[in-house]
């Protein structure tokens, strides 16, 4: 079954679906990094929103490595409605896509695939062919992530082979869900929900082979992933990924 037909089918069984055990990772597999550019503000967001929730619900429940990250902009903040998640920083890493991709303009919602395949966030079947594409081919770099985390402070440790010259490190925190009611702005009177939102985020120059510790900030005490990936700095290209889940009561 294809990842399009699945995205249709979870989208009515999310609620009642159990999830899998995590299937084992087979070396250099591939994998997909999904990146959302998405706001509160904007009125074409929230079903990208809910696309990029039902890819989540999918791998969570397939153990596929497929990555999602919602980085929530902040240039609708002044029309309206203050995304409480938007940070100037999401919009420079949007900006650098444009550049690296060869757009002349950014826009919501976008989805952005390791790197390498942008395209409009809604779309269903652009999303999935991506993700497709993208584990169909192989890592370069591996990344191996040790985790804990105490209240608000979340420590992590990495250890990355095969990372080529004049790549970084991303290491996110994203929250696993939230929601919000804007009374006021273009999605006024609507509720609002989002998936793996991405809270805290840093990069770190790589090299061959190395390992190191990086401090990540919860807001509150929510549950969530670490997600962690290598990117080639030139091209934008994302070679390699890993993740790890960290509970409320953790």
């Amino acid at each position: 079954m294809t990842l399009a037909t699945r995205v249709l089918i979870i989208g009515l069984m999310i609620s009642q679906a159990a999830c899998a055990p995590p299937a084992p990772r087979e070396e250099n597999k591939g994998v997909a990094v999904v990146e959302l550019f998405t706001s509160e503000g904007c009125s074409s967001c929230p079903p990208a929103d809910d696309l990029l929730a039902l890819l989540a619900a999918d791998a969570k429940k397939t153990g596929r490595p497929v990555y999602c990250l919602s980085f929530h902009v902040d240039y609708w903040d002044d029309l309206g409605w203050k995304d409480r998640f938007s940070d100037a920083a999401h919009t420079k890493r949007q900006q650098e896509y444009a550049r690296l991709l060869g757009l002349r303009n950014v826009y919501t919602p976008q989805m952005v695939v390791n790197g390498a395949d942008e395209f409009l966030g809604s779309d269903h079947k652009k999303a999935a062919k991506a993700v497709e594409t993208a584990l169909a081919g192989k890592s370069v770099a591996t990344v191996n992530l040790n985790v804990s985390a105490d209240g608000r402070e979340i420590a992590v440790e990495y250890k990355v082979s095969d990372a080529p010259a004049g790549t970084v490190l991303c290491v996110a925190w994203t929250e696993t869900e939230a929601s919000s009611a804007p009374d006021r702005g273009e999605n006024s009177g609507q509720k609002l929900r989002h998936r793996n939102i991405v809270r805290d985020f840093h990069v770190v120059k790589s090299k061959t082979p190395f390992s190191g510790k990086a401090a990540l900030k919860r807001r509150d005490t929510k549950s969530g992933t670490v997600i962690a990936f290598v990117q080639d700095v030139k091209s934008g290209r994302i070679l390699g990924a890993s993740s790890a889940e960290v509970t409320a009561d953790r």
